[in-house]
């Protein structure tokens, strides 16, 4: 079973890699460069 939990700042990584991936192939993000970890955290 999955578990549901809140993000903390060790998530930032895998979170901007998805979160990326929107940036860079689509327009459903107002962001136009990626966003880099620390930003994330």
């Amino acid at each position: 079973m999955a578990e549901i939990r809140d993000a903390t700042s060790d998530d930032a990584g895998q979170i901007c890699t998805i979160y990326n991936h929107y940036i860079n192939n689509t327009v459903i993000s107002f962001e136009e460069t990626p966003v880099t970890i620390e930003e994330m955290q």
